[in-house]
């Protein structure tokens, strides 16, 4: 058996980001939440986190997953729980109803 050389999470350190986005096959499969997919999502966070990069997860659709993004320090989480797409006028008149609510505090 070889060693792995370059993998493509050793070659994050070295790109110019400052996020990396889970899309939304990191908590599901075709199959409901489970720990298994917790436990991925908690891995990749944490060795995103230590590198000082931000998590943004998409496609968050259940307060379980925002709950276990939030608890996994996801710092950015996108999806239908929080509003369907939305053209940017749409976008406007969202953002002016949310301003002040938690969801877009930082």
């Amino acid at each position: 058996m070889g060693s792995v050389r370059n993998t493509s999470l050793s070659r994050l350190r070295h790109l110019p980001v400052s996020t990396v986005k889970l899309d939304r096959t990191f908590f599901h499969h075709g199959e409901d939440l489970t720990e298994d997919n917790a436990s991925v999502v908690n891995g990749i966070a944490g060795l995103v986190n230590s590198m000082g990069l931000k998590v943004t997860v998409e496609g968050i659709e259940t307060e379980t997953e925002q709950e276990l993004s939030v608890e996994l320090n996801c710092e950015e989480l996108q999806g239908n729980f929080f509003s369907p797409p939305l053209d940017s006028r749409s976008f406007e008149r969202y953002a002016a109803e949310e301003q002040g609510s938690s969801i877009l505090k930082k």
